[in-house]
């Protein structure tokens, strides 16, 4: 079993143990890969079609899969060459398949932080113990889809929580998650 860590945007969370060819840890403010010092010099990528409104069409934003392999195989080398380790995703589906994209995405020696994405659209009331535990659950769900891939370095969980918008005025009902 191999460690990832698991971050809210703003906050780290939590060390899971997952099965892993690679550990995984945070000691202090640093993550250690391997028990080696690892700096994350990172991109957030959604690779998108020229012209399409993600949110809008289905696959509404999860461009991951081999349908569209025609876009992350030209960024990577690019990504790769601008001196990045680590993609942060967003729009990432649980029940498409992305394998490819991983393990392209590994082959290049670059990692990946998929985010579980939560928000006040999609989890609305927090403070509702059924709510909470869907959280907790389809964590779970999406984190054990992908958690053998040797491309996870970490899980993000939620995206600009600390957003006007989303659940800033109620910052303190994530920590319990």
């Amino acid at each position: 079993m191999a460690n990832k860590a698991l971050f809210f945007t703003f906050i780290v969370l939590c060390i899971c143990q997952l099965s892993q060819s690679f550990n995984v840890e945070i000691v202090g403010r640093q993550i250690v890969v391997d028990g080696e010092p690892f700096q994350v010099r990172g991109i957030g990528y959604s690779p998108t079609p020229p012209g399409v409104d993600p949110t809008i069409q289905p696959p509404y934003g999860d461009y991951f899969t081999f349908n569209y392999s025609d876009i992350y195989l030209k960024d990577i080398p690019i990504v790769k060459a601008l001196g990045a380790n680590v993609l942060r995703l967003w729009g990432w589906n649980i029940s498409a398949n992305h394998s490819h994209f991983l393990d392209s995405v590994r082959a290049a020696g670059l990692w990946v932080i998929p985010t579980f994405y939560m928000g006040v659209g999609t989890y609305p009331n927090l403070a509702d113990p059924k709510v909470a535990q869907q959280v907790v659950d389809d964590f779970h769900t999406f984190m054990y889809s992908i958690d053998e891939h040797p491309a996870v370095l970490i899980y993000e969980i939620g995206e600009d929580l600390n957003a006007d918008w989303n659940y800033s005025p109620e910052r303190n009902i994530l920590y319990p998650l």
